[in-house]
């Protein structure tokens, strides 16, 4: 069974699995759905975060003219339809030797914003541009646009630059449409750490109308937003209360209220669920730790499963500087790993092991992997053929590989993976100094990471239903002085023929020719073998037998349709 499946059969068993005692409550104005989370909650405005815990608040209160299904697939959300060839939305305008994409997005009729305001074709326009002031935004489809025009209240069309067709044209369409009337006048840091942030005017199903937490007041007073006493809210940090908005064009939310809490100590998460305090929690990361603890804690009135995601954790090869620069080492180092057991030693489960670059969840994975399978009779003679020794090495002239291996902090986990990965690599006579670091020592704008300062980091990362090829592997994306020392391709893998195929993958229109270009890039990958990627990372999830309507994917949060949430109640 694949991950993809196995992720869907479990989400599939807990949304599914009804008791008899139940029966749907009559969804009166009483109605509430409980939420824990693992992490507070720092914004609704996703342009300015990175946090997938900010993504649960943002799919309850902002919508985009496209969205993902659970699936991967796009869907239309406030646009009638998803453009495309076949229904007029995509049209191609020659332009000297190439040709410019043209792409016309219709919003729905009816459409209001939470304050009762229309919501028009300026403010899908503005949303786009306003995406180029945060860096968490940036795409190449975003930089590919040449122009926004709004003919009518309800048409936006977007003109692509000449030769530019790629499959991740819509990226920026997946992200919130936001009221121009309310965000046009303020700079990007008045916009972040304003009041939208916390009491947006939104287009989703829910309203924000509290927030509460525990902690340093904040330095501007917000309305509905306060300090409170530890022992108010205990044992959460935060609690948000949400409301249904009364414009939502879509289905009408079954519950009138959502309140979500933030409890990051599991000890303090299961106590909860054990009190039945919540209806439903969304864990950190799943670590071996965190399952073993929560199936041994919580109840039968409660489900403990996974929600998948498109994150992984990956071991990175410096081909900028030192021994990593030989494919002969990178392979050695791969062979010698059982990445099987690594997933094991992190996430307490074999399952979930890489494949690609690309995660089994996407559609566009491809197994490249299976070449490197645990051989560590191969992985020494590798090694030996690169020069180092397998072993201790008193000549003259013997080098041994000594290696250090840098690991964001901040996950038990991880740090388990990173002991794995040198016990391991010790039988081969590869010496391993795992360093804990600070995420930002190794991803900040001097970190390790981007200045090629490291021999190998493991750490999380995240791709897009449509991955971001370009970003993360092209000659131009390697951090440097000539770009700022921005651009994802951390490894400093630099291969003409992959940066052609990725000029490829972006002009492809046919689905058969970006799927088989999609194939040649990672191969190409695996050929090169600039990173290790080792196992899928899934989120903890804690059901209530009386929560029904949830329906997880790796491509969207979890609330991504919380507005079809329902609560039972016993009979």
């Amino acid at each position: 069974m694949s991950a993809r499946i196995a992720f869907l059969v479990v989400i599939a068993i807990i949304v599914f699995a009804v008791g008899s005692a139940l029966r749907p409550h009559s969804g009166e104005d009483d109605t509430e759905i409980r939420i824990a989370v693992a992490s507070p909650i720092g914004s609704s405005f996703i342009l300015a975060s990175p946090w997938p815990v900010d993504r649960v608040l943002s799919a309850a209160v902002h919508q985009a003219l496209v969205a993902y299904s659970p699936e991967g697939r796009l869907m239309p959300q406030l646009a009638e339809a998803v453009p495309s060839l076949s229904n007029g939305g995509i049209r191609f305008a020659p332009s000297g030797s190439a040709s410019r994409m043209i792409v016309r997005y219709i919003l729905r009729e009816g459409l209001r914003w939470s304050d009762g305001e229309p919501i028009t074709a300026a403010d899908a326009s503005f949303s786009v541009k306003l995406q180029r002031d945060f860096p968490f935004a940036d795409d190449p489809a975003l930089s590919a646009i040449e122009d926004l025009a709004t003919p009518d209240a309800r048409t936006l069309l977007v003109t692509f630059r000449p030769g530019f067709a790629s499959p991740g044209h819509y990226r920026p369409f997946v992200l919130p449409v936001y009221p121009h009337r309310h965000l046009a006048a303020l700079s990007a840091d008045a916009i972040r750490n304003g009041d939208f942030p916390l009491h947006p005017v939104g287009a989703g199903p829910y309203v924000i109308t509290s927030w509460r937490y525990f902690g340093e007041p904040r330095a501007r007073a917000t309305l509905g937003v306060r300090s409170v006493v530890a022992e108010d809210i205990a044992p959460a940090v935060q609690v948000l209360e949400l409301e249904r908005n009364p414009y939502f064009v879509g289905q009408r939310p079954w519950a009138k209220r959502v309140r979500i809490s933030a409890i990051p100590r599991q000890t303090g998460l299961l106590a909860a669920v054990t009190a039945h305090q919540f209806d439903l929690v969304i864990g950190d990361p799943i670590s071996r730790f965190s399952i073993d603890e929560a199936r041994a804690n919580v109840t039968s009135a409660f489900t403990v499963g996974k929600s998948p995601s498109l994150r992984y954790d990956r071991l990175d090869f410096n081909l900028r500087r030192g021994p990593l620069t030989d494919v002969r080492v990178r392979r050695a180092l791969a062979l010698g790993i059982d990445r099987s057991q690594v997933a094991l030693a992190a996430v307490g489960d074999e399952g979930g092991v890489m494949t690609s670059w690309i995660p089994p969840s996407s559609g566009r994975a491809v197994d490249v992997l299976a070449r490197y399978p645990t051989d560590r009779a191969r992985a020494a003679e590798l090694v030996r053929s690169a020069g180092f020794a397998n072993g201790p090495c008193p000549g003259e002239g013997c080098r041994t590989l000594d290696l250090q291996l840098l690991v964001a902090s901040g996950d038990l986990a991880r740090v388990a993976a990173a002991r794995a990965i040198r016990d391991q690599l010790q039988t081969l006579g590869v010496e391993v100094e795992i360093r804990v670091a600070p995420p930002d020592a190794l991803l900040g704008a001097d970190g390790a990471l981007i200045r090629g300062a490291f021999d190998l980091a493991l750490y999380q990362w995240q791709v897009t239903p449509e991955p971001q090829v370009r970003e993360m592997w092209s000659s131009g994306s390697i951090p440097g002085a000539e770009n700022g020392w921005s651009g994802d391709n951390l490894t400093g893998w630099s291969d003409i023929d992959n940066d052609a195929l990725i000029g490829k993958i972006e002009s492809g229109v046919a689905e058969e020719q970006v799927a088989r270009w999609y194939g040649e890039q990672q191969q190409r990958f695996a050929d090169a073998l600039p990173s290790l990627p080792l196992y899928e990372r899934a989120d903890l999830i804690i059901v209530s037998a009386r929560l029904r309507g949830i329906r997880g994917g790796a491509s969207v949060p979890l609330t991504w349709n919380i507005a079809s949430w329902y609560v039972l109640t016993p009979t």
